[in-house]
C-alpha cells in the first residue's frame, strides 16, 4: 500500500526514526492505530460530566474541606489594613 504524506509529516517521521523513538514506519503506524481516536473525538457530551454532576462534585469537595480555619481579627478587614497610609 502506498501512503502519501505531507512534506512536514514526512520530515517529522524521519526525525522520529533518526532519534530512535521508532524502529520503522510500520511501528509508527501501529502505535498510532493502537492509541485510538484523537482526544478531541472523545470529548463529547456523553463523556463529560453534566453541569449537575460538576456542581455535585464541587459541593462534595467543598464539604470535605476541614471546617477549621484561620480566624482573622476585625481589624484585618478594615480598609486601612489593606491600604495603610494610601487609603
Amino acid at each position: 500500500m502506498a501512503i502519501e504524506l505531507k512534506p512536514e509529516t514526512e520530515q517529522l517521521l524521519k526525525q522520529e526514526l533518526t532519534n530512535g523513538r521508532f524502529r520503522s514506519v510500520d511501528e509508527v503506524i501501529l502505535r498510532g492505530l493502537e492509541a485510538g481516536p484523537p482526544t478531541s473525538q472523545l470529548l463529547t457530551r456523553e463523556v463529560l460530566p453534566s453541569a449537575a454532576q460538576r456542581v455535585a462534585a464541587f459541593k462534595e469537595w467543598y464539604q470535605s474541606l476541614p471546617k477549621t480555619g484561620v480566624v482573622l481579627p476585625d481589624e484585618a478587614m478594615e480598609r486601612s489594613s489593606f491600604y495603610g497610609d494610601r487609603g
